[in-house]
């Protein structure tokens, strides 16, 4: 997460950890969110389904 320089909330989030405020309105933008979970997500092949 690091190398995909994930912010710290979005890091925190993902991981699964409480955070001490509210979860909406604070942080990285959904685009830049996406942006980076792209980043670090893993390929899938649906035909495996």
């Amino acid at each position: 997460m690091e190398e995909a320089e994930l912010d710290y909330l979005l890091s925190e989030r993902v991981m699964g950890h409480k955070l001490p405020f509210p979860r909406y309105g604070q942080g990285a933008s959904l685009g830049k969110k996406t942006i980076r979970l792209e980043d670090i997500a893993l390929p899938f092949d649906p035909s495996i389904v």
